[in-house]
Order: C-alpha cells, then sequence, then structure tokens
C-alpha cells in the first residue's frame, strides 16, 4: 500500500527563493517531458549534492555553468531542463520522479510536481550513500513563464 503526503522537509525551506510560493489558478496546460540522459551527471550529483534541489535550466550556459559540460540533446531555442534532486539519503531504495508538469497561460506559472518514493520499515535497502535524481526536458510553452511553483509529494512504499 502506498501513502501519498505533501514533502515538508525543513531542509527545503533554504530552497524557497528557487520557486515561486503562489498557487496554481486557472486552466493549467499539462506539458509533455522526456528524461535527460547525461551519464556525466551521475558523478557530480552523487559525489557533491547534500541538500534536496529544484533547478530549471533556461540556457546551455547555465546548464554547464552547473554541471560543466553543455546538456546533451536539448535544444535551448525551444526546450528547457529540469533538474530534481531529493538530496543524500543515507541509504538505497529512494527514486526522485517529476510527476507531472504544468502551465497556466492566464498567470503565466509553470507548475512542476515532483514525487520521492521512500522505502517502507519492511522494504530491504541498500547501506550506502544515495542522491536520488532525475533531468526531464520539455518543450518552452508558447508564452513564456514568468514563475516556477515547485511541489513535492512523497510516497512510503510499503514492501512485503
Amino acid at each position: 500500500m502506498k501513502t501519498l503526503e505533501p514533502f515538508r522537509a525543513l531542509a527545503l525551506l533554504p530552497l524557497l527563493w528557487l520557486c515561486s510560493a503562489s498557487p496554481v489558478s486557472g486552466p493549467v496546460r499539462t506539458v509533455p517531458f522526456l528524461t535527460v540522459d547525461d551519464p556525466q551527471t551521475f558523478g557530480m550529483m552523487y559525489n557533491r549534492r547534500i541538500a534536496p534541489l529544484d533547478v530549471l535550466f533556461t540556457s546551455d550556459v547555465q546548464y554547464k555553468r552547473f554541471f560543466g559540460h553543455s546538456a546533451p540533446g536539448v535544444d535551448w531555442t525551444r526546450e528547457r531542463v529540469v533538474l530534481y534532486s531529493a538530496g543524500q539519503m543515507s541509504t538505497g531504495g529512494f527514486q526522485a520522479t517529476i510527476r507531472s508538469i504544468g502551465f497556466d497561460p492566464t498567470t503565466s506559472e509553470l507548475s512542476i510536481t515532483t514525487l520521492l518514493e521512500v522505502p517502507g520499515p519492511s522494504c530491504p535497502v541498500t547501506l550506502s550513500l544515495t542522491t536520488p535524481y532525475l533531468l526531464v526536458k520539455f518543450r518552452i510553452p508558447t508564452t513564456q513563464p514568468s514563475t516556477v511553483a515547485f511541489t513535492h509529494l512523497v510516497v512510503v512504499e510499503d514492501c512485503p
């Protein structure tokens, strides 16, 4: 059985400046997205990123400044990239995903909902530090987004 609840970790409080706190209203349109396959980010995310992190990359310069290399397979004239990292965890078994991306053309707000799957107390896990994260790309909506709002959800997985 899965339990779904909002993620209210105090560790995210310093990151509030990265996203807008305004609620999404109006006719929100679903924005399709694809996973960005960038194996060069693996070592960096697992070795240096301890705190949870949300980033909307709007240019290759910004991506390169963060990761040290260009984003593979991204057309920056038509696409943007989102990084969601749940931060460093003390065991394995965690999975970070982007649940949805929406755009409200009346407010020009981009809303990104993330999901962290957490192993329940009876789940077998690896005993090593992990940093669950995900990179996705999406087409820029016809109206350029003026604000970005991240919503974080957590699902605790029960294991047999």
